[in-house]
């Protein structure tokens, strides 16, 4: 991007971050293990949504935003892979 000429910007409010307490909900300052859940997913309207370390998780804050059910398969996940 730098070479390119692209700007930066300094907007931390484009990101939900469970891994800075200053950006966690009220009610959640505190809990060092939150992370995004399909609703606040759903409702945040930021572009990017972090931590989501488990498939599940990741596809449960996709599927909220898109409004629509993923199927995947994987080590948190009931459904076989093929």
């Amino acid at each position: 991007m730098d070479q390119h000429g692209v700007k930066k910007i300094w907007d931390f409010d484009l990101v939900t971050d469970g891994t800075c307490e200053a950006s966690r909900p009220d009610g959640q300052k505190g809990n060092k293990k939150w992370f995004p859940d399909p609703e606040t997913c759903r409702t945040a309207g930021t572009p990017a949504y972090k931590p989501l370390k488990m498939s599940d998780q990741y596809f449960a804050c996709l599927g909220a935003i898109a409004q629509q059910q993923y199927n995947f398969c994987g080590p948190n996940s009931n459904e076989a892979c093929q």
